[in-house]
């Protein structure tokens, strides 16, 4: 059977490699582009705009869109947005964002999301936004989320504030000056009770990072700091490379157990044929802080042993296309990438003292990522379809898989607007899975349906998820996602 998908696989990207080129007379003509698609799996809650324009950002990817010319700015007709949703696994959400017309205020949104896959079992996520001046020169923004989960022997309250400043530039003198200049300051508090014992765990957190310019030194650099640990990225510029590499610098990524350099680069090159190859390198360090490890999976009892993640490698080769448009089915837009990178204190999650509590500890971890991506279209009719090829790796676990990383997905997703409907339809397939002890995973082979109605400002939608009723694991001691009914409405005021 696993040989058999291999070769549908190995079949599905020469046909999309074969279909690549189109051929007119006299000429060939292909093209580029930077879009990356959208591959969510339900009409999620929108996620926050914060920035004065439109409050309800297109989830379509731009790819099989026709560009539209940008018009002058406006004044917004519609300041407020409301979206509500509710589905048959026992779970709501709400998304609410409102842009006033204030010198003082410049955006409020908050965001709840609640979980019941069993009845001893619940989850509440808020999230709350808001962007102030005080003063027209120091634009401000706070954050505050909330998170709590319960199930037997177990219970957590996660509080995480912050406030941040962010400046696109900072003129220091007439040569001197600060790019991308961002501060933040925040404080998070974890309560839990595990086995009857509670802890506390509280701690500050900050964030730093910018580009200082000036004629003799261009550099960047970032601090991280939380659960009393710091980490710090400084990346000077190298000045003038060969054979048009762009954005040249060396990295020096450290914390208090490692001490790691790299290399930053950019190569962007117009093939004679119309497609665009890249290739690049960007080194990262990450904070995974409490709140986002737990915005997925609110069953994970997480403790001091909190890593800063680094990533040394993170090399990416590219080819796009384009394809003129058509009027019978044809490929409009083709991507191909693959991604090697080596992350150091990535999170896992493993057993805890509490079933089906997940409990992280943090690995290196060296993987392999391949995609194809390719859109095709007849009419008002979208078909995208990608084939994602993943090897990954623990490395101190005598080269032990990633758990829960698929090694093969491949996704198709289907829409057709008629109307004022909307309808979709979309397959998802994921192979060759284990769980954090090694053992192998059913496949998945999830089909889901939607639709969407709208008129004028306001539209109900509803969707169904996993129709054959398949196992998708989030954690394999919890309960698995199976078949869920969704049905919401958005409206703009």
């Amino acid at each position: 059977m696993k040989k058999l998908l291999w070769l549908l696989a190995i079949g599905t990207i020469c046909g999309v490699f074969q279909a690549q080129t189109q051929e007119l007379p006299d000429m060939r003509i292909i093209g580029e582009s930077g879009v990356k698609a959208y591959l969510y799996k339900r009409a999620l809650l929108f996620s926050p705009v914060y920035g004065v324009g439109d409050s309800l950002p297109a989830f379509l990817p731009n790819g099989v869109l026709r560009p539209i010319p940008k018009s002058p700015n406006k004044e917004m007709k519609h300041r407020s947005y409301l979206q509500l949703e509710v589905n048959s696994g026992l779970g709501a959400g709400s998304y609410f964002s409102l842009y006033p017309k204030s010198d003082h205020f410049t955006g409020v949104s908050h965001h709840l999301q609640l979980k019941s896959p069993d009845s001893r079992w619940t989850s509440l996520q808020n999230n709350l936004f808001v962007g102030m001046k005080p003063i027209r020169e120091l634009p401000l923004s706070l954050r505050v989320v909330q998170q709590s989960a319960t199930s037997p022997g177990f219970n957590s309250q996660n509080v995480d504030v912050s406030m941040a400043h962010y400046r696109p530039q900072w003129q220091l003198s007439e040569n001197t000056k600060i790019s991308d200049m961002n501060l933040q300051i925040g404080y998070n508090r974890l309560l839990k009770k595990k086995m009857g014992i509670e802890s506390l765990i509280q701690y500050p957190a900050y964030h730093v990072s910018g580009q200082f310019g000036s004629k003799w030194l261009d550099l960047k650099m970032k601090a991280l700091g939380s659960t009393g640990e710091t980490g710090l990225q400084i990346a000077p510029g190298l000045g003038t490379a060969p054979f048009d590499i762009q954005n040249l610098r060396l990295h020096v990524l450290a914390d208090a157990y490692h001490l790691i350099p790299s290399i930053e680069f950019s190569y962007r090159d117009p093939m004679t044929n119309g497609g665009v190859f890249s290739l690049s390198n960007t080194p990262l360090l990450q904070n995974n802080s409490f709140s986002s490890m737990l915005e997925e999976n609110q069953w994970q009892s997480l403790d001091l042993q909190h890593r800063i993640q680094k990533v040394p490698l993170n090399l990416t080769a590219g080819l796009e296309f384009v394809f003129p448009r058509q009027n019978d089915f044809s490929l409009s837009r083709l991507q191909l990438y693959s991604n090697v990178r080596y992350s150091l204190s990535y999170p896992i999650a493993d057993t805890s003292q509490v079933y089906g509590v997940a409990e992280p500890h943090y690995c290196d971890y060296v993987s392999n990522l391949s995609t194809v991506q390719g859109f095709f279209r007849m009419g008002d009719f979208i078909l995208h379809q990608s084939v994602d090829m993943e090897l990954a790796y623990l490395n101190a676990e005598a080269y032990r898989r990633v758990p829960y990383k698929p090694a093969l997905i491949l996704l198709s997703r289907f829409s057709y607007p008629y109307h004022a409907w909307l309808f979709g339809f979309d397959i998802d397939q994921r192979y060759f899975s284990i769980d954090h002890r090694g053992k192998d995973l059913s496949e998945y082979i999830g089909l889901n349906l939607r639709t969407e109605y709208r008129r004028g400002n306001s539209s109900l939608y509803g969707q169904i998820d996993d129709i054959l009723n398949q196992k998708r694991w989030l954690f394999s001691e919890q309960k698995p996602q199976r078949f869920t009914l969704y049905l919401g409405m958005k409206h703009r005021f």
